[in-house]
C-alpha cells in the first residue's frame, strides 16, 4: 500500500497547483467580462440657437470642449458650465471637427465649400482654407502620424494633410467607395466605413495608402463608427444592427440588434453606445460573454438625435437634437445631456 500511494502523494500538489491556476484563469479572464452597464438619465439641454441641421460632434477631454458641426457653423461648448462659448461661423455645411492641441488648431470639413477650414483652438479665429475633394465628410486627427484624414463623400477618397502645417501630403487616396465615419487607432491607422459597400477601409496615414479592406456583411450601409482599447470597430447599420470586428485580421467579430437610423456611435467603459435618431434610444452594446455580444441596455433620448459623443472622465453622453418637442417643426437646437444615475 506504501508503495502505490507515494506517486499518487507527488503527484496531488501539482493537481491541486493546475487546479489552481485554471481556477485563477476563470477569474482572471471573468473580471475581464464588462459589468452591467449604469443606468443613464437626461439630466440637462444645452441651448445651441436656431438651426435643424447638424452632424458630427467631438468631445476634448482635455479643455472639456465640446464642438458641434452645427450648419454652416461650428459651435463650441464649455462642458464644465455647460455654456455655448464660441462659434465659428462663415462655413457651408460643416460636417465634422478635428482637434490638434499640440499644435493649437483645429480641422473642420466644411462639405460645400470642398475644402478643410483650418482655426486656432485660442480664439476661435479662422487661419486658412485648404482644398481638398468634393463634399469633405468625416475628420479625424492621427497622434502618431501627426497627420489629419479628411474623407471626401463625393469623390470617394480620402485627402491627408500635416497637422502642424496644414499642408497637403496626399490629395486623394481612392477608398473604393462614399465614406462614412473614421476612427483612429493610435498607431499610424485610420479607419472609414464604406457606406455603399458595407467595407472597412484600414487606411496607412504614414504610408499614405490603402492598408487592407473587408466586408462587414450582414451591415447595409454603415455610418457610425466607434472602436474599442482592443482596437476591435463597432459599425451601425441601416438594417438595425450593430457589426463588431477586427480590422487585424478583417473579420467580423459578432452583431447586436440596434434601434432605427443610427448614425452615431462611441464606447466608453466597456460598452458600445449607439444613437439611433429613427425610434429616440440609445442602444447599449456589451459583450457578456468573450466573443458574444448582445444589446443590454436601451436608453430613451429623443427622435432625431442620431449622432454622439462621450466625456470620458464623466461618462456623460451627448446628443444633438432639434428642440425639445423633437417634432420637425421645432426651429432649435439642443444639446441632450445624459448622465449616470
Amino acid at each position: 500500500m506504501a508503495g502505490t500511494m507515494a506517486p499518487l502523494y507527488r503527484r496531488t500538489p501539482v493537481f491541486v497547483l493546475l487546479s489552481s491556476l485554471a481556477a485563477s484563469f476563470v477569474v482572471a479572464a471573468a473580471d475581464k467580462l464588462p459589468s452591467i452597464p449604469a443606468a443613464y438619465q437626461l439630466s440637462a439641454r444645452i441651448a445651441l440657437g436656431e438651426g435643424k441641421r447638424w452632424d458630427y460632434l467631438l468631445v476634448e477631454d482635455a479643455t472639456r470642449r465640446l464642438y458641434l458641426a452645427h450648419g454652416d457653423a461650428v459651435d463650441v461648448v464649455d462642458l464644465g458650465t455647460r455654456r455655448l462659448v464660441g462659434r465659428i461661423g462663415g462655413l457651408r455645411g460643416t460636417h465634422g471637427v478635428a482637434v490638434a492641441r499640440e499644435f493649437g488648431r483645429g480641422y473642420i470639413s466644411d462639405g460645400k465649400s470642398d475644402s478643410v477650414v483650418v482655426f486656432d483652438l485660442s480664439t476661435l479665429a479662422r487661419v486658412r482654407t485648404i482644398a481638398v475633394g468634393r463634399n469633405p465628410d468625416a475628420i479625424v486627427f492621427d497622434p502618431a502620424s501627426k497627420r489629419i484624414a479628411v474623407f471626401n463623400g463625393g469623390t470617394h477618397d480620402a485627402s491627408i494633410l500635416d497637422a502642424a502645417s496644414g499642408d497637403v501630403i496626399a490629395a486623394s487616396v481612392e477608398l473604393g467607395g462614399k465614406p462614412e465615419f473614421s476612427r483612429v487607432d493610435g498607431s499610424g491607422h485610420a479607419y472609414v466605413n464604406i457606406e455603399d459597400t458595407a467595407e472597412i477601409v484600414d487606411l496607412d496615414l504614414q504610408q499614405a495608402r490603402v492598408h487592407r479592406r473587408y466586408s462587414i456583411a450582414p451591415c447595409v450601409e454603415p455610418t457610425g463608427l466607434a472602436i474599442d482599447g482592443h482596437s476591435r470597430l463597432y459599425s451601425v447599420c441601416a438594417n438595425h444592427l450593430m457589426i463588431i470586428s477586427d480590422p487585424a485580421g478583417g473579420t467580423v467579430l459578432g452583431r447586436a440588434p440596434i434601434g432605427a437610423r443610427p448614425d452615431g456611435v462611441v464606447f466608453d467603459d466597456g460598452f458600445a453606445y449607439s444613437a439611433n435618431g429613427g425610434d429616440g434610444t440609445i442602444s447599449v452594446v456589451g459583450e457578456p460573454r468573450p466573443g458574444s455580444f448582445a444589446t443590454v441596455r436601451t436608453i430613451a433620448s429623443q427622435p432625431g438625435a442620431r449622432t454622439i459623443d462621450v466625456e470620458a472622465r464623466t461618462h456623460a453622453l451627448y446628443l444633438p437634437a432639434a428642440g425639445a418637442s423633437g417634432t420637425p417643426s421645432a426651429s432649435e437646437l439642443e444639446l441632450l445631456v445624459f448622465t449616470r444615475l
